[in-house]
């Protein structure tokens, strides 16, 4: 879990860097099923929905091709404090910054509102954490889950 302090923020901006809108809806949720297949639909639209209203979701568009999105996926009881980043870039372009960008926006919209942005990955993913580390989150504690194997 890595979490960003106002002190510590170094934003990265693009123009193509956009607040996601109404109208992008059906875009994200395309976009989120073509990453992970097993996602329900309609819980996609609803939770982007409530970002979207919020405020909290940041996308970049390129030839009219929705290629990267962050959001705050709802926490639930935390809500009031903190938010947690989401971010997706399609893979044919990362490496571009765009994932960098909308996580900025998203970093710099969560401090605004006063609550702090916390960002969870695994720790092998050395590329999320190099991504969010550059725009200044650095590391809050280690989560351990253990799992049941099943016969």
């Amino acid at each position: 879990v890595l979490y960003c302090s106002p002190d510590h923020c170094r934003l990265f901006q693009i123009p193509e860097c956009h607040r996601l809108r109404d109208s992008d809806v059906e875009l994200f949720v395309k976009m989120k099923l073509d990453l992970y297949p097993e996602c329900d639909p309609n819980c996609l639209a609803k939770d982007i929905q409530r970002n979207i209203k919020d405020g909290l979701a940041f996308r970049v568009f390129q030839k009219g091709k929705l290629v990267s999105v962050s959001e705050a996926p709802a926490i639930g009881h935390m809500q009031d404090l903190i938010e947690e980043v989401g971010v997706d870039t399609l893979p044919e372009y990362q490496g571009r910054g765009y994932g960098k960008a909308v996580i900025s926006a998203m970093t710099e919209e969560i401090l605004n509102i006063g609550r702090i942005p916390i960002y969870r990955c695994s720790s092998k993913n050395e590329a999320s954490i190099r991504l969010t580390k550059a725009i200044g989150y650095e590391k809050y504690a280690d989560i351990i889950q253990f799992q049941q194997e099943r016969n």
